[in-house]
């Protein structure tokens, strides 16, 4: 989705500035080798930043928390993949294709 997907680009784009990486970022970029767990291996300054969309999005977009549940599954499963060590990002549905 175009918001999660912005919110990842802008905030990682961020958290590569200097000061960010050296201190906050650089422990994510300690895993050497990509998996399920190095997609969630980061400091908490760096969590509260990456998480705050959610917060946005139940703010910005009044919901049902099963529907909350269902969009955080979702961007859950487009973060593990960007960290599986190999290309499946043409596998993971897109909330656009599941309502297309």
């Amino acid at each position: 989705d175009y918001l999660h997907d912005s919110w990842f680009y802008w905030t990682h784009r961020m958290l590569h500035w200097g000061p960010l990486y050296k201190h906050i970022h650089y422990i994510h970029h300690k895993s050497k080798v990509p998996s399920a767990f190095t997609g969630y291996s980061f400091h908490v300054i760096e969590a509260l930043i990456v998480f705050a969309n959610e917060v946005f999005v139940t703010m910005l977009f009044p919901m049902p928390a099963s529907v909350h549940r269902v969009y955080h599954l979702v961007t859950t499963a487009i973060h593990e993949g960007g960290h599986a060590g190999y290309e499946i990002a043409p596998f993971i549905p897109t909330i656009e294709g599941l309502l297309l």
